[in-house]
This record gives structure tokens, sequence and C-alpha cells, in this order.
């Protein structure tokens, strides 16, 4: 039997009062057959803190929101958390590059003319 994930599905619950009130729960359930015929089942649970953020999107925004998070079986704000997640990411490494180019360029470490012009000539040629 061909060991392939047959079933997953993801569970919340919001555990408080009200929105973002206390962490929320995510079980991840997903079931496996074994060459055996068996099938093997799991649970993993997460709980994380959260808060709440109001922001104002676009109508087609929220619709794409929407169909990623009915393709992926998940919630959206879960693909939200997702996308703001990798934009900080990506953003944090950009930043903190910027950085480093200021302190080497502060201590004057420069790359020469003849370095420069090297590197444009081959960027032409392509």
């Amino acid at each position: 039997c061909e060991d392939r994930l047959v079933q997953v599905k993801t569970v919340h619950q919001n555990r408080g009062a009200g929105p973002g009130a206390g962490p929320s729960a995510y079980a991840r359930l997903s079931a496996r057959p074994t060459a055996t015929g068996a099938v093997l089942r799991r649970a993993t649970m997460y709980y994380m803190a959260k808060e709440t953020m109001t922001i104002r999107i676009e109508p087609e925004v929220r619709s794409s929101l929407d169909a990623l998070a009915a393709a992926a079986d998940r919630d959206r704000t879960w693909i939200v958390n997702q996308a703001l997640t990798a934009y900080i990411e990506t953003q944090s490494w950009q930043i903190e590059h910027i950085r480093q180019g200021l302190r080497e360029a502060d201590a004057g470490k420069f790359a020469s003319a003849r370095a420069v012009n090297q590197v444009m000539d081959r960027l032409r040629r392509k």
C-alpha cells in the first residue's frame, strides 16, 4: 500500500470570552494507510496566543483570501498570518542587508571602479 496522506483536517477553537481573548487551539488531524492496510492516525495540537487587529482591505483581496483559505482547508486568519510572517521576514532580511551595506560603506569598504565595471559589462552581455 502506498504511504500517502489520505486525510488532513485542521480544527480551530478560540478559547476565551470574545475575539482575541485567550489562546487558540489548532489540531492537525491526519491519517495514513500502512503497507498492511491499517490506518495510522495522528493529532498534533498547537496553542498560540492571539491578538485581534482590525484592518480595511479591498473586497477583491478578501475574496482572494477566502479562495486561498478554502483551497488550503484553512481559515482566513491562518492565511493572513502566513502572509504577514513572510512579508516581515523578507522586509527584515532586506533592512538588515541595507544596514550591513551602510556599515561597510561607513568603514570605507567599497568595490573598486574596475570591479564595478567588470560586473556591469558582464550584466550588459546577458
